[in-house]
């Protein structure tokens, strides 16, 4: 297994991501083979052929090989024994996120 981080906050940069299964979160759309995000927005999700219609000479194509790429939640600094102690201790709100997390 291979992990990733993308910055997908540049407000210049585009990326498509082709040739892969995209799970989408979509029940209408479960999977995907393309996705293309334009500075910090996804601007297409669909096929590779229609994916390329969006294209510019801008555009970073990323080949997935084939391989699953999933939508992600990225939190970026976690202590895990102080946060599983937090998760666990009475307070409702704290209650709630535990249960955000390890649904």
């Amino acid at each position: 297994m291979a992990l990733a981080s993308i910055n997908l906050f540049s407000q210049d940069e585009e990326k498509a991501f082709i040739n892969g299964k995209i799970y989408t979160v979509n029940d209408k759309q479960p999977l995907a083979e393309a996705v293309v995000i334009s500075g910090n927005r996804i601007i297409f999700v669909g096929s590779n052929v229609n994916a390329e219609k969006m294209f510019t000479d801008k555009t970073k194509i990323i080949d997935l090989d084939g391989k699953l790429m999933l939508p992600g939640f990225i939190d970026d600094h976690v202590h895990f024994i102080s946060g599983g102690y937090y998760s666990f201790s009475p307070s409702k709100s704290n209650r709630r996120i535990f249960l955000f997390f390890y649904r």
